[in-house]
């Protein structure tokens, strides 16, 4: 798996991801899990499920410029700012 080097056009893509569980027996660590646990033939049963993903743009940054609301830009303008 590689990152992208830049976002799709209109944040679409067509990427999605294969997840494989299984049930493990309980007790069971990360160094029980092994190959053959997803392996259907044996007569396993295992689930699957794919995920679409989804581009989502990033929010704006803040802006560097302080943003005024009319009224206070009135109230600066004829000279009352505080």
């Amino acid at each position: 798996m590689q990152a992208q080097t830049e976002a799709p056009p209109d944040m679409q893509c067509k990427d999605k991801f294969l997840l494989r569980s299984v049930l493990a027996s309980p007790g069971s660590t990360a160094k029980d899990v092994n190959a053959e646990m997803f392996n259907e033939e044996a007569g396993h049963h295992v689930e699957e499920r794919k995920l679409k993903v989804v581009h989502v743009a990033s929010p704006r940054p803040p802006s560097p410029v302080r943003e005024w609301s009319e009224e206070a830009f009135d109230s600066f303008s004829l000279g009352n700012a505080q």
